[in-house]
C-alpha cells in the first residue's frame, strides 16, 4: 500500500495553524492587559478570586502555545525540499526492485 503525503494540504495546515496561534496569543494578551487594568477596580475578596482564576487559565497558555509550535514544526518538516527529494529517491529505488 503506497503512502503519499499531500504537501499542499500540509502547507495550508501550517499556515492556518500559525495564523490561529498568532490570533490566540494576541487575544489572550489583550485579555491579560484588560485584567491588569481592572485590578484596581476589583479590590475585594471576590475580585481577588476572579482575577486569580483568570490568571490560572492564562498560565496554561505557554504550554499550549509550545505544543502547537512543536506540532507546526513537525508538519513543516514534512514539506521541506529535502523531504520531497527523499520521497522521490525512495520511490525511484523501490521501482527498481519491483
Amino acid at each position: 500500500m503506497e503512502q503519499r503525503v499531500d504537501t499542499n494540504a500540509i502547507t495550508a495546515a501550517v499556515t492556518a495553524l500559525t495564523a490561529a496561534e498568532t490570533q490566540i496569543n494576541r487575544q489572550l494578551n489583550a485579555l491579560r492587559q484588560g485584567a491588569r487594568n481592572l485590578q484596581k477596580d476589583w479590590n475585594s475578596q471576590a475580585g481577588y478570586v476572579a482575577l486569580s482564576r483568570f490568571y490560572d487559565i492564562l498560565s496554561g497558555n505557554d504550554a499550549r502555545s509550545q505544543v502547537l509550535r512543536n506540532y507546526v514544526s513537525v508538519l513543516s518538516g514534512q514539506v521541506t525540499p529535502g523531504y520531497q527529494s527523499a520521497v522521490q529517491a525512495n520511490t525511484r529505488l523501490s521501482d527498481l526492485y519491483k
